[in-house]
């Protein structure tokens, strides 16, 4: 049984530390990934958990008998629990969720805020929200960097709480056409300089781009 516990308390370690991984790069992360629970409590056990896997694998081949065949169902199992703990990290999505982090973080502190237009609230970006920045990433095959440097309007969909649509530009392309872009209308009004538009869900990962190809503007 030495090789199926060492591969257990390895897996267990690998999925604990994932989990501290993502929930540490969090902007807002849960009570139990703080400093100080992740310092000196959480990652120490995680530590130990490991090392104590990998005791019980080099105990492993000195546990049989010059000539005695390894179990089969033992070793069967460990290969399962690995398997195991690869699907589930694979399900967690690692690299998505730390992009996702990343770029709420790049939204924490908004550049520009317009006031209430026609009893609808109406914001003026400097970056595309970090929904909308990620779907075209992913989705679509966009440059995250060229992605960056767009910014957009965005205005509440009285229809569908909770969503907004956004209108997507280049501000040096308004500035050399000396239009000034001071919220949603200004822009809808010049569709030339329009380069994506669809909606989003403000406190989720929903987007939707229209479906007409957006423009990718010069």
């Amino acid at each position: 049984m030495l090789l199926l516990i060492g591969t257990t308390l390895l897996c267990l370690a690998t999925i604990w530390l994932t989990v501290l991984l993502i929930g540490g790069r969090n902007p807002n992360p849960p009570w139990w990934a703080n400093d100080l629970l992740l310092g000196d409590i959480q990652v120490p056990l995680v530590m130990l958990l490991a090392v104590l896997g990998f005791w019980f694998l080099t105990r492993f081949p000195g546990s049989h008998a010059p000539g005695v065949a390894f179990s089969v169902i033992e070793i069967l199992a460990a290969v399962g629990v690995a398997a195991a703990t690869g699907l589930i990290i694979r399900q967690m999505n690692v690299g998505r969720r730390l992009k996702q982090f990343a770029e709420m973080e790049a939204d924490d502190q908004p550049e520009e805020n317009t006031p209430a237009e026609s009893t609808q609230m109406i914001y003026l970006h400097r970056k595309l929200p970090w929904q909308v920045r990620l779907y075209l990433a992913d989705n679509m095959g966009y440059d995250l960097g060229w992605i960056r440097t767009l910014r957009c309007v965005v205005r509440e969909m009285g229809d569908q709480p909770g969503f907004l649509r956004f209108l997507a530009f280049r501000p040096d392309q308004a500035r050399e056409r000396g239009i000034t872009i001071a919220g949603y209308d200004a822009l809808e009004a010049h569709p030339e300089l329009v380069i994506f538009n669809g909606m989003f869900s403000a406190n989720g990962q929903q987007v939707s781009v229209d479906s007409t190809a957006p423009r990718r503007a010069a």
